[in-house]
């Protein structure tokens, strides 16, 4: 969170934060964003790694659903 508080200070107002589970779930669970953009490719390696540990998609709104060959962008944001 200092680094959140150094981009205020500097009047930088988006940040895109890319990687997998584990760095997604701890923005999430501090409610650190306004908006998510999830890319997925229709290939399950193993089990898979649920996205959402600790808020649940209803809890989010889908803004927008787009084709990127054969992946799928999904666009979120938080209900206020």
């Amino acid at each position: 969170e200092p680094i959140l508080s150094t981009l205020d200070h500097n009047k930088i107002t988006s940040l895109f934060v890319e990687g997998g589970a584990e760095i997604f779930n701890q923005f999430i669970s501090k409610r650190l964003f306004d908006e998510l953009i999830i890319l997925e490719a229709p290939v399950t390696l193993g089990e898979g790694i649920k996205a959402f540990k600790t808020i649940w998609p209803e809890e989010l709104k889908l803004k927008s659903i787009e084709q990127l060959g054969p992946d799928e962008k999904r666009v979120f944001r938080k209900f206020d």
